[in-house]
């Protein structure tokens, strides 16, 4: 009698444990619901709505109207986004970003730089939406001590491949390096 409740007992524990595993993994501590059916999962570092943004999103803001994003795309296509074909101009070793407008379901891109910041002003996005955690680009002067910080839309690659046009940016690196001497 002792070894059937020692059983019915064990089981009681092995099912309490499962049931347990299975609604913590239901609830994904690592979604955030941006609003009209748009999540963020951070994980996988992707975008879920009516039309998927794929991984990997570097950056993200939005408000009631819009969401804003930057993604970095990952090198090969994922099966799980087989609801639309994403093609990539620049390729997927250039940054892309994302516009979608939230009360109509809405959503541009992959799109350039260029393309992004027309969209953005066409739709009167507000400039209080801002990409969080970018990151510093470093670009060297020609010497080694000298090191010019500053915030570029683009990768180490598409400035080595001269793709990028640095030009916009030599007020930027201008006023960079005479804040690092003062």
């Amino acid at each position: 009698m002792d070894k059937v409740k020692i059983f019915i007992i064990g089981c009681g524990i092995l099912l309490f444990l499962c049931l347990f595993l299975f609604f913590s993994q239901m609830c994904d501590t690592d979604s955030k619901n941006l609003g009209n059916g748009f999540v963020y999962n951070a994980e996988h570092k992707h975008i879920l709505g009516n039309i998927d943004i794929p991984p990997a999103v570097v950056s993200f803001d939005y408000d009631k109207n819009y969401i804003i994003v930057k993604q970095e795309p990952v090198l090969f296509h994922n099966a799980i986004y087989d609801k639309k074909e994403y093609i990539y101009p620049q390729g997927r070793d250039a940054i892309y970003y994302w516009l979608i407008l939230k009360e109509d379901q809405k959503v541009f891109g992959p799109l350039d730089s260029i393309q992004f910041l027309k969209l953005r002003k066409d739709y009167g996005v507000p400039e209080k939406l801002k990409f969080m955690n970018m990151v510093s680009t470093v670009i060297s002067t020609g010497k080694p001590s000298e090191f010019s910080f500053f915030e570029v839309n683009a990768k180490m690659s598409d400035i080595q491949r001269g793709t990028y046009n640095l030009t916009n940016y030599s007020k930027k690196v201008t006023d960079a390096l005479r804040l690092q001497t003062k």
